[in-house]
């Protein structure tokens, strides 16, 4: 399972991992499941929101024999390599982005060059005024112009070769063509005071801005740690934050490789300005379902979601300044899904049939730019990049091996600190600890103090792995210094990472048999045995530290 960001002011359904959403998103994934069939612009969609669902709720693995998913992948990049023009010549862009999406998250490795041939055909058709629109026109076009935007930061994630300014041009487009009022027109003109009431293509160029200023590391991804955490997990004030140093660039390092500068000039002062009325005309606008054209309701609350994901990420803590926008798109979702499980359009459309809307509006549930934001396995990490000489490969079918045995400290502490790594390749780095632990506590004290403090901070990563690994080498010290942190990582919503801080707080302790933990087989209500040992073990560290502070 992936972790989620808290969503904050949501007060119903906090995170995808929700029992009921969980319902909501089983049943739309089944439908998907049984119905692949239709135009493959629409299978495409399917198949997509079935890769994420997969991804959000089966500990990134995708299944290898989901035939909605496989089909379509297969056919899609046939279609790629014999020059398909419903791909690679399609008057629309949406389906073209759709494909290539679906491609490299399944499996960047295989279907790398059928995504780079969609990738140089976008680039072909980019307008010089940054924009994307139908094949052969010059009008500008919002909408389709966001399914690019989304189409380059997975091209990136999966470490595509794309152009930088091309990149930037697209953001510029948006910033340009903002109209007066803060919002977008479907297929705007300069300088438009104002605009209709389209939170549907609102939501599809203020999510474009975000997501492009993001890549172009325009925003920095700077979050409050003592205050929300960095992915759901709220770190307590007294737990140090530690930045670690940046590497030096490597030689062969693209001008996207910037150690969080920005990767092209840019006038941030009408980014800043673009991002603040879009906020500010959403604020006032925001609503769900649509008040008009209900049927692109799935297409808006895809969008939305996305605007909401990169909002948190650009202002540093949870929260899109949209309220329980979350708790919303849920209900609404419920009250809408059919016995199927579909979820389909309020009025029936060619442009978006139920398969096409129940895809999108999974897309919504599991809330998917979290999912393709964290970094995939990919071949150009073969070699071992992030750790030296190589000594950590991929394996034939993309998964990350380790050739050692152990890790060095410097090792597992820069391999920490790499976001490159999915869950293999730091399954396979707390699998190879035993040195490290060694090291850490041979350490001298100076030394010894920068690392806790980085360990510390990964208490609140995203990533389970992590948190569990800086559980392990904190109870690993044997160090009463360290017991806040741990009984603060007993209220962490993973029962296998709340299980090693407990094991950890018995392991300083010594206290082996007075507070016992059984897995009762049920994440609730082992996650309450955990809320009951946090108890224990706080009024336990009270009485051997009657002055110390705990914050929740």
């Amino acid at each position: 399972m992936l972790m989620s960001s808290e969503v904050k002011g949501q007060r119903k359904y906090e995170d995808p991992y929700d029992p009921e959403v969980r319902r909501i998103a089983d049943a739309a994934a089944e439908y998907l499941r049984a119905s692949p069939g239709g135009a493959m612009r629409f299978r495409a969609v399917s198949a997509l929101a079935l890769v994420e669902y997969y991804k959000r709720y089966n500990d990134g693995e995708i299944p290898g024999d989901i035939a909605a998913i496989n089909g379509t992948v297969q056919q899609i990049a046939e279609m790629v390599d014999k020059g398909d023009e419903d791909i690679m010549a399609n008057r629309e862009i949406y389906f073209p982005c759709v494909a290539m999406i679906l491609l490299l998250e399944y499996d960047s490795t295989a279907y790398k060059e059928q995504g780079k041939k969609i990738l140089d055909m976008l680039l072909a058709r980019q307008l010089d005024n940054g924009a994307f629109t139908y094949l052969a026109e010059q009008t500008p076009d919002t909408s389709q112009s966001q399914f690019v935007a989304l189409a380059f930061f997975v091209a990136r994630q999966h470490r595509l070769p794309l152009d930088a300014e091309a990149t930037k041009d697209l953001l510029q487009f948006y910033i340009d063509y903002q109209a007066g009022n803060g919002s977008w027109n479907y297929r705007p003109q300069l300088g438009e005071a104002s605009t209709g009431n389209s939170l549907s293509i609102h939501s599809a160029s203020a999510s474009s801005v975000l997501l492009l200023a993001d890549m172009l590391n325009l925003i920095p991804r700077v979050k409050s740690l003592t205050q929300q955490g960095t992915g759901g997990v709220k770190l307590p004030k007294n737990v140090a934050i530690y930045i670690p140093p940046r590497n030096e660039e490597s030689k062969n390092s693209s001008i996207w490789e910037t150690a969080g500068k920005p990767v092209v000039k840019f006038d941030r002062g009408k980014l800043r300005s673009c991002k603040s009325k879009a906020a500010g005309w959403y604020s006032n606008s925001f609503t769900i379902p649509l008040p008009n054209r209900p049927h692109w309701n799935a297409y808006y609350m895809y969008a939305l979601e996305r605007y909401c994901y990169f909002k948190e990420q650009a202002d540093g803590s949870p929260g899109s300044g949209l309220g329980s926008w979350y708790d919303t798109g849920v209900d609404f979702l419920s009250d809408l899904q059919a016995e199927d499980g579909s979820l389909p359009a309020s009025i029936s459309t060619p442009a978006m049939p139920p398969s096409c809307a129940t895809g999108l509006s999974l897309l919504f549930l599991v809330r998917a730019s979290e999912v393709i934001s964290l970094p995939p396995v990919d071949a150009d990490l073969s070699g071992g990049e992030g750790f030296g000489n190589g000594n950590i490969k991929q394996g034939p079918n993309g998964e990350i091996i380790s050739t050692d045995a152990e890790k060095s400290l410097a090792e597992l502490m820069a391999a920490l600190s790499d976001e490159a790594l999915d869950d293999s390749a730091l399954g396979e780095l707390r699998k190879a600890m035993k040195r490290s632990i060694r090291e850490f506590r041979q350490s001298d004290n100076r030394n010894k103090g920068d690392v806790k403090a980085f360990l510390q901070t990964m208490l609140g990563a995203r990533n389970h792995i992590r948190r569990r690994i800086a559980i392990t080498f904190l109870a690993g010290e044997q160090n009463m210094d360290n017991v806040p942190a741990l009984i603060y990582a007993l209220g962490d919503p993973r029962p296998q990472v709340a299980l090693e801080a407990h094991n950890g707080l018995r392991l300083i302790s010594r206290r082996f048999d007075d507070f016992k933990y059984v897995d009762t087989g049920d994440r609730d209500r082992n996650l309450e045995q955990f809320q009951e040992l946090k108890r224990q073990w706080t009024r336990w560290f009270l009485s051997v530290r009657p002055d110390a502070e705990l914050l929740d």
